[in-house]
């Protein structure tokens, strides 16, 4: 079963940094959430951290428009 995992940092309209988290199965619609941070650095180490975790899992990194693209084989 290959699944997908997507993390990018975005600002809102508002001026928020958000850290967002995407995940499922190749082919579905998958799941979201929204992590909220104070500034883009700290945004930028909770999509680190959340990258490292997830190589560790078994799933390969692919760089693509600044944002991280995790598949799992």
């Amino acid at each position: 079963m290959a699944r997908y995992y997507r993390l990018s940092v975005v600002v809102t309209l508002f001026g928020e940094w958000v850290m967002i988290r995407e995940w499922g199965r190749i082919g579905s619609r998958g799941q979201s959430r929204e992590h909220c941070c104070a500034s883009p650095d700290e945004a930028q180490d909770l999509l680190t951290s959340h990258r490292q975790q997830r190589i560790r899992r078994g799933y390969r990194a692919l760089l693509s428009r600044a944002k991280y693209f995790l598949r799992h084989w």
